[in-house]
């Protein structure tokens, strides 16, 4: 009887916390920030590929699994932002991120980013950022890991030397491996003042992974 109650208690627990929640054209939800709302902690999003302009929020759940299905979901700011800050502001924790575009987020301070990160650990994977006044912005958070991965930072930057392709203030770490950031709008490809940083590149004529731990 108590086993039987055990198993009953982990089926309720994972069909109430570990829902998918679809977003598309003939989805339950039309557009991410519905989603995102909706979503409990541990939940997963799945965005469907395509064009998202102007859908920009906050968020605050933990353990999501965010992603693009069948190519990347493209969050385009289209003159919106969250909060003055970004298009997507991240305040929870540990949460991951695959297969998303953002783009062309301004604010009127001069550093609307695609994500505003103030939340603890986070994983980026195949994401790309492009034309905001920063790519990624992460706050102070010495507890904080970042992980971005086989992702491409490009044209970001207000152009005043104070914003970059991403800037990582201070966490405890930050891993960096097998990205293409490039064409920096005056500021850095990569600003960081993580505590520890592992920078992983690629030897183009042996394709052997290099780190640099910095």
């Amino acid at each position: 009887m108590k086993r039987f109650a055990i198993v009953i208690y982990l089926f309720l627990f994972y069909t109430t916390y570990a829902n998918v929640l679809q977003v598309g054209q003939d989805k339950q939800y039309k557009l991410p920030s519905q989603a995102l709302t909706a979503a409990q902690d541990g939940d997963t999003v799945e965005i469907d590929s395509g064009t998202y302009t102007g859908d920009v929020c906050i968020w605050k759940k933990n353990n999501l699994l965010v992603r693009g299905v069948g190519g990347y979901a493209h969050l385009a700011a289209g003159g919106k932002n969250a909060g003055g800050k970004a298009i997507w502001v991240v305040q929870g924790n540990d949460d991951v991120l695959e297969d998303i575009e953002f783009s062309d987020c301004t604010v009127p301070d001069n550093n609307g980013a695609g994500i505003r990160f103030e939340g603890t650990n986070l994983t980026i994977h195949h994401c790309y950022f492009h034309d905001n006044e920063d790519g990624i912005l992460a706050g102070d958070n010495a507890n904080s890991d970042i992980i971005i991965e086989s992702s491409e930072f490009a044209r970001n930057g207000y152009g005043d030397g104070y914003s970059h392709n991403l800037y990582i203030n201070h966490v405890k770490s930050l891993t960096f491996r097998f990205c293409y950031s490039h064409h920096a709008k005056v500021g850095h490809n990569l600003k960081s003042r993580a505590y520890t940083n592992y920078i992983y590149t690629t030897e183009l004529w042996t394709k052997k992974p290099v780190i640099r731990v910095i």
